[in-house]
Parts: C-alpha cells; sequence; structure tokens
C-alpha cells in the first residue's frame, strides 16, 4: 500500500517530458502550417478577384469609350486629305473607329476615335494643356495604352515621346475579329486585315478579343467596335 502511494507522488521522468515537448511542438508547427497555408490561399483569392475586376473594368471602360465615339472629323476620316504626317489608313471612311497613325514615324496604324467629350481618365500633369478628345488604343509588351494625340506633332520625334494613358499591363494579346462573307463564319486574326481593293488599307474588326494574363489565370473579354448599320453583325 506504501509503495502504491509513493509511485503516485512521483514526477514525469525524462522520457515522458521530452515527449510532451515534441508532441507539442508538433501541434504547433501543424497549427502554423495550417494558418500559414489558409492565409496563401485567401491572398491569392484576393489577387485572383482583383485581376478580374481589373478585367472588367479595363473591359466596360472601351465599351464605354468605343460607344461615346463621335463621327471622326473630316480630314482625319479622309484618307486623301492633306495630312501626310498621320494619314487615314481606313478602308471605310464612315466608320467612327480609324486605322490612323499618331505620327509619320509609327511603325504600325493604330485604332483611332474622338470622343465627344474628355474622360477624367485622360489626366495630364507638369503644367501641360488639357488633353483633348482624340484618343489611340496602343498595345506593346503586355501594355496597353491609351495615346493622347492632342499634342504638338511637330514636337515629337518618335512614339516614345507620344503621352500614355496606361490602361493594363496584363494584356497578352489583342486579336482582331472579322465577319467573312464567303464563308459566312467570324475569322480572329492576329493582324489587321487589308482591304480586298486596296492593300494599303485596312479594315476596322468588328471586335477586338483582349487576352488578358496573370500568373496562372487567362481571361479573354470581347470589346465591341461600332460600325456603320449596314455591316453590324452579331457576334
Amino acid at each position: 500500500m506504501r509503495h502504491t502511494q509513493s509511485r503516485s507522488k512521483q514526477g514525469m521522468s525524462l522520457i515522458e517530458v521530452i515527449m510532451a515537448i515534441a508532441i507539442g511542438a508538433f501541434i504547433l508547427a501543424a497549427a502554423a502550417s495550417f494558418i500559414v497555408s489558409i492565409s496563401d490561399i485567401w491572398a491569392k483569392r484576393a489577387q485572383r478577384y482583383a485581376f478580374y475586376e481589373h478585367v472588367d473594368g479595363v473591359t466596360q471602360f472601351l465599351k464605354t469609350t468605343y460607344q461615346s465615339a463621335q463621327k471622326v472629323s473630316d480630314q482625319a476620316s479622309n484618307p486623301n486629305a492633306p495630312n501626310p504626317t498621320n494619314p487615314n489608313l481606313t478602308a471605310d471612311s464612315d466608320s467612327v473607329v480609324i486605322w490612323k497613325t499618331p505620327i509619320d514615324s509609327s511603325e504600325a496604324p493604330m485604332l483611332y476615335c474622338e470622343l465627344d467629350k474628355i474622360t477624367p481618365i485622360l489626366t495630364q500633369g507638369d503644367g501641360l494643356p488639357a488633353i483633348g478628345n482624340s484618343i489611340y488604343l496602343y498595345h506593346e509588351s503586355g501594355v496597353l495604352s491609351l495615346v493622347h494625340s492632342k499634342i504638338l506633332q511637330e514636337t515629337l520625334e518618335s512614339e516614345s515621346d507620344l503621352k500614355r494613358t496606361r490602361l493594363s499591363p496584363f494584356v497578352k494579346m489583342i486579336e482582331y475579329i472579322y465577319w467573312d462573307s464567303d464563308s459566312d463564319s467570324w475569322i480572329s486574326e492576329a493582324e489587321p486585315m487589308e482591304s480586298p481593293d486596296n492593300n494599303e488599307l485596312l479594315l476596322v474588326p468588328q471586335y477586338l478579343k483582349l487576352i488578358f494574363e496573370y500568373n496562372d489565370s487567362t481571361i479573354q473579354r470581347i470589346v465591341p467596335i461600332p460600325l456603320p448599320l449596314k455591316n453590324l453583325l452579331l457576334y
């Protein structure tokens, strides 16, 4: 009886203490790993949601911009107008969106439109005058921007001198969607299509396909281009 009572008053052995510490450390490590994993999942989910919101915002802005575009001025819409520095390169001069180069040294034409009023996103600092309502859509190295055309063109020597408003750094590619009347189907091209009547002029696409990419996420969005009613087709 005395032997049993003396054993009950003894403390934990060294082995039991070490095992208890090891089990506690294992539980704490597992809990910390779980918390870190949950935090990482939530952070990635937040980034993914932010990416989707960014894509939808850029797409909606371009849709609204092109829908509010007014008829291009006569000088800008006439391919034969006396403006050799940035002529209209569009086959259909009735379009409110045309192909045009901002300066003579531009390597490729850009989609050009004129808005009925200046949008708040077109801001300009450094004490420069207010930006006009004529803009180009510019895409290079995954960055989609608006190029402001109402700048003193004679002071510009290259496209790097142009003022830009960045819309998105995640646009991997832009494709141009046309309606092919010969095959009665839609075709998507990586480059603007030339006019069948004049290979020096370009056709305005019915739609733009924007391909956004961020990490392992890829999203495609369609932006309609306003065209004369005779060319309007549903995609």
